[in-house]
């Protein structure tokens, strides 16, 4: 059986969400094709994005937004389902990602608070991808306390992001 993976409906919902931000600033040919970047938004930046609002979503409802779990990779947590599936259809890791990537993860039938969502997501958003990775590295992160190519520890995520201030 192909089970749905949850975390791919909300990087689905993450991902429109971007490109409504972008309506009327740049074209859809400029936000993916641009030679220089207009946006930020290459798989790295979705992955921090991801692992940002779990934690966020978590520590302003008590509840988890997806059951996927994070891998501690290289560079900070990612969700493999949804990282490898970029990296193996983009094949440029520094090519924007589209926005119907992920359209066929439905995202309107997830029982979520879209408008906590994006709250988190304008604050999210400020940050460049290398600003959440250096986040992510902090000492004392989950991610910094999880043997690399692991999987965290999703209580000590929720307990991480129940006593920090991000803004």
């Amino acid at each position: 059986m192909n089970r749905i993976c949850k975390a791919r409906a909300i990087a689905n919902y993450v991902v429109n969400y971007v490109y409504q931000k972008c309506e009327g600033l740049f074209s859809y040919r400029d936000l993916i094709y641009a030679e220089e970047d207009v946006i930020d938004f290459k798989n790295i930046k979705l992955q921090n994005i991801l692992y940002f609002l779990y934690g966020l979503y978590y520590s302003k409802t008590g509840k988890q937004i997806f059951d996927d779990d994070f891998i501690a990779h290289k560079y900070g947590p990612i969700i493999n389902e949804v990282y490898y599936e970029v990296k193996q259809r983009l094949r440029n890791p520094f090519r924007n990602i589209p926005k119907f990537f992920f359209s066929d993860s439905n995202y309107s039938e997830l029982n979520t608070d879209f408008d906590i969502i994006n709250e988190i997501l304008d604050s999210i958003l400020k940050f460049s991808s290398w600003r959440l990775i250096e986040l992510n590295h902090l000492n004392n992160s989950p991610w910094k306390l999880t043997k690399k190519l692991t999987i965290m520890n999703k209580t000590q995520i929720n307990n991480y992001f129940l006593k920090i201030k991000f803004e």
